[in-house]
């Protein structure tokens, strides 16, 4: 393999890197708290560094980025700039969705990704680019606080630098058990098969994060058991913390080590990078992860009900006001239980069903009271 082709396959693998924030297919997660829903702006500055033979190549960038999210759908462009003449500009935008239906605690369906990118070495005036598709369906499974989720498909990318141009085909599978004890707390084991026209290779990893009081931490550890050449770099680990100085604004900083990667075979580096990440004006709050969400119309409101997969081992059911206090069950939608009613104005009483008919409210759960009887009920008013 030419020292371009290798230049073009690093080179990626930054863009993926700083881009995703996490390691892809490395068992890194997010920090257990829930993502904001609509636009963010992060201004980061950092750095990536590899090697590409016969010389190491280093690079540090101030990078812009936009990121929207909206339910399993995220968006993001970002433009770095080099902080120094031998560090390479670049630009790059991604979008990935799940598109899934859910029947009690299953959910079947597709995670897609489309990734393009262009860069630049100044030093040099070389360019290039490159696209990347991947399509992954998937099946998983909750028991309790435990989901297990399984995925296997193909990842392409193909890529130019100057005159030279690479394609690479992967058939990817991975299988991950993830556990929440607490709706702060997320803890997750990870297996990753790749397979290439050179080879298999095989991938075992654990990551967990949490969030308390404006503070979230993350961190993951893993390794490639096989595959790679005898002494080959083959442990990841990364570490990352993001602190809220605002309603809107959080310090985020990360450090990692990513091992010889065979997706894109690039070598291991260390990278490490600071930040600021700031909700735009009009960005919503996540949704509750247990509690009633309303969103208003004229007369009447949507209104969806959430419970964490914790608290029921099996899809339990709602009853109330609203159902003339018949059970109506809830499905599961990715880590929470869930069901979304159409209800005129007005204050309602319901509470939950577990499968064994055990009524129950959650400690905590928003409008839950006393119903006078030795049991609890939760109130409910739509503007």
């Amino acid at each position: 393999m030419t020292r371009s082709t290798l230049r073009i396959g690093l080179g990626a693998r930054i863009l993926v890197g700083v881009l995703g924030g996490s390691a892809l297919g490395l068992g890194a997660v997010p920090a257990a708290s829930a993502a904001a829903q609509g636009w963010e702006m992060d201004v980061r500055a950092g750095q990536s560094s590899f090697e590409a033979l016969p010389t190491a190549v280093r690079t540090a960038n101030a990078t812009l980025s936009l990121r929207h999210l909206r339910g399993e759908r995220w968006f993001q462009a970002a433009a770095s700039t080099p902080l120094s003449s031998e560090d390479l500009f670049w630009g790059a935008a991604t979008v990935r969705d799940r598109l899934a239906t859910s029947h009690g605690r299953f959910e079947v369906g597709l995670d897609l990704t489309g990734q393009g990118h262009a860069q630049r070495d100044p030093a040099t005036d070389e360019r290039g680019w490159g696209v990347r598709g991947e399509v992954l369906p998937m099946v998983s499974a909750s028991a309790g606080p435990i989901v297990g989720e399984l995925r296997s498909g193909g990842s392409w990318y193909r890529a130019e630098w100057e005159d030279t141009e690479w394609t690479r085909n992967v058939w990817a599978s991975d299988l991950r058990l993830t556990a929440s004890p607490a709706t702060s707390l997320r803890v997750s084991g990870e297996a990753r098969h790749l397979n290439t026209e050179e080879g298999g290779y095989t991938f075992v990893g654990v990551s967990g994060g949490g969030a308390w009081e404006g503070v979230s931490l993350n961190a993951s550890v893993g390794e490639w058991v096989a595959g790679l050449d005898a002494g080959a770099s083959s442990t990841a680990w990364s570490m990352g913390a993001s602190i809220s100085v605002g309603s809107n604004t959080e310090l985020r900083g990360d450090l990692r080590r990513e091992p010889v990667d065979p997706l894109f075979l690039s070598s291991a580096r260390t990278s490490w990078g600071l930040g600021v990440r700031h909700r735009l004006g009009g960005s919503e709050r996540p949704p509750p992860r247990s509690g009633p969400e309303i969103r208003t119309g004229e007369s009447t409101g949507t209104v969806i009900l959430r419970l964490p997969l914790s608290e029921a081992s099996a899809p339990p059911s709602v009853a109330g006001d609203f159902t003339g206090w018949e059970p109506v069950r809830m499905d599961r939608r990715g880590e929470l239980w869930r069901l979304e009613l159409s209800l005129d104005s007005g204050v309602y009483r319901y509470a939950f069903r577990t499968g064994d008919g055990t009524w129950f409210v959650p400690e905590g759960f928003p409008g839950r009271r006393d119903d006078g009887m030795g049991g609890w009920v939760a109130v409910l008013v739509v503007p």
